[in-house]
């Protein structure tokens, strides 16, 4: 029972997840349980199992995980909360919703919550996961919570709940940051006459050589951007281009639209 863990909502980042604790050998049982019962495809590999019922569902763990819409979760609290065994800790994979909400929909204001973002990059093991505990989660849990994450990559601790509102916006939606630029560069590779699947192999050996460059590279990244760009020359036109047209700026306000997104969903509820 110590190792399982019941996860309410099999969306895409939590398939991600499904991913990694299989290819990890994960030691425990994942229970998983979603309204939409096609999703018990999921269920395949013998240490996930997927629970019509949802007394089973929390019967045999500790640790539950929800993994719902903010739009979703008051209606999947309450189905919940007559089923909750008292050493249970609840994991909040909902984007801006606070603790105290959470509390509220389970009725029960003393119960250990913790809020957790992670991104895709979970399914490689090389995602930025961030824990947020309230006061009602011990010591004693707080191991257990971690090392889970550690499957997925690294693990920081948020000292705030505005603070896991930033890196809902700065981790949580950044891959699709880097994923927009890509796609842009694929057309534009398309543009310049290259074939649509050459497009996007250049594109993928550019971001992940240079993402392998600054992360195994002593220098920083400025360092690194200056070997590039020499005087006079095309990457020192290119860059300038972007400076000229705000790309700073557009990227700045982009991320703060989505960080007020995410303390709007907190003050809705």
């Amino acid at each position: 029972m110590k190792d399982n863990i019941a996860i309410v909502g099999v969306g895409n980042i939590t398939q991600t997840l499904l991913k990694t604790l299989v290819d990890k050998k994960f030691k425990g049982k994942v229970f998983i349980h979603d309204i939409d019962k096609n999703k018990k495809k999921f269920s395949l590999h013998n240490k996930i199992i997927f629970k019509n019922d949802i007394a089973d569902l929390l019967k045999d763990t500790n640790l539950l995980l929800i993994a719902v819409k903010p739009n979703n979760y008051i209606e999947v609290c309450s189905s919940l909360k007559n089923f909750l065994n008292p050493n249970l800790v609840v994991m909040s994979l909902i984007a801006g919703v606070k603790s105290k909400s959470i509390s509220k929909s389970f009725d029960n204001t003393k119960l250990p919550i913790v809020r957790v973002m992670t991104n895709i990059n979970g399914k490689f093991g090389y995602a930025t996961t961030f824990l947020h505990y309230n006061k009602y989660v011990k010591n004693i849990h707080i191991n257990k919570i971690k090392n889970f994450w550690k499957n997925f990559g690294s693990v920081t601790h948020a000292h705030s709940e505005l603070e896991m509102d930033k890196v809902t916006a700065l981790l949580g939606s950044g891959p699709a940051y880097f994923l927009e630029f890509a796609q842009s560069l694929i057309k534009i590779f398309q543009k310049f006459g290259f074939s649509k699947e050459k497009s996007y192999k250049y594109t993928n050996e550019l971001f992940f050589g240079t993402a392998y460059l600054c992360k195994n590279d002593m220098r920083d990244i400025e360092h690194i951007k200056r070997t590039i760009v020499s005087k006079g020359g095309t990457t020192e036109s290119a860059l300038k281009s972007l400076r000229k047209n705000k790309f700073q700026k557009i990227l700045e306000k982009s991320i703060v639209d989505a960080f007020r997104r995410a303390k709007s969903i907190s003050k809705e509820n």
